[in-house]
């Protein structure tokens, strides 16, 4: 996103995916918020969220992918920009910043489709007071459940002390959703949660090479490792072996590349177990 570099550049952050996508957050925040203050303009805001009646999704289609840029107020997005900070960096580093684009902004293309047929087709929702939808949540909730898929076992430490792997986080996430489902609370945030997990998950396991490559139009053709723009506590158990962090210097971009454009084609079961250490010394530097 070349329009934010300035932006970037001015409070000295490095390019990535999840910066990006950050920035491109809080400004629509800040610009929808002067918006709504003035009423020849709050009808504009109107128009970008998800609304569950067919007719308004027929004249406003733009709206499945602008409501994951709007939010409810600033504990509304601080709470969403945290999460996509701590585990988007993660997870930008495993499979790049192309990947990362693609889970957010489909990731919340799937968690709004969940929302407009549930409250359409299922009763239990359908019943209920049929308001729009805003939030950055179901993007989210795909990174974190395609970070937890594609590494389960990487540990955290939350407050730099509490150590936590990314699976029990996802399930943590997940579970809690699925046990509010229909409690008229914020049905609609959760199943665009439930929408996010469930594309997270399939677009991990295509990356994979766990599943057939069921989003080949959504992956890229070659995927260049980032460079590390933010710097999160991680441990893994592999970093307790010495034989493998001994196995020689850092990987050259190329042999990375490489190795990325052979997960593009052939999954990632498909590399050898040489050619897995290289990438993980990669992602460990």
């Amino acid at each position: 996103m070349q329009f934010l570099d300035p932006i970037r550049a001015k409070l000295g952050l490095s390019r990535s995916a999840t910066v990006d996508l950050m920035l491109l957050n809080v400004l629509v925040f800040l610009l929808t918020g002067l918006l709504g203050l003035l009423p020849i303009t709050r009808p504009l805001v109107d128009l970008l969220r998800l609304k569950p009646e067919w007719s308004d999704l027929l004249s406003q289609p733009w709206s499945l992918l602008s409501y994951i840029f709007l939010h409810a107020g600033f504990m509304h997005l601080l709470g969403n920009m945290l999460w996509l900070f701590f585990i988007g960096t993660i997870l930008e580093d495993l499979i790049g910043r192309q990947h990362l684009f693609r889970l957010f902004l489909l990731g919340g293309l799937a968690g709004g489709i969940l929302f407009v047929l549930c409250y359409n087709l299922i009763p239990v929702f359908s019943d209920q007071p049929l308001l729009p939808m805003v939030g950055a949540s179901g993007g989210v909730t795909a990174i974190i459940v395609a970070a937890a898929t594609f590494r389960p076992t990487y540990t955290i430490y939350l407050f730099g002390v509490l150590p936590i792997q990314l699976r029990w986080i996802a399930l943590f996430r997940v579970f809690t959703d699925l046990a509010g489902l229909g409690d008229g609370m914020n049905d609609g945030g959760q199943l665009a949660h439930i929408g996010g997990a469930s594309f997270g998950l399939l677009y991990a396991l295509s990356l994979k090479g766990s599943l057939p490559n069921l989003f080949r139009f959504a992956l890229p053709q070659k995927t260049r490792k980032p460079k590390r723009s933010h710097k999160v506590w991680i441990n893994t158990p592999e970093k307790g072996s010495s034989a493998r962090r001994s196995a020689g210097s850092k990987p050259n971009q190329d042999d990375i590349d490489a190795i990325l454009d052979k997960i593009n084609k052939s999954g990632y079961q498909s590399l050898s177990e040489e050619e897995k250490q290289t990438l993980f010394r990669a992602s460990s530097d």
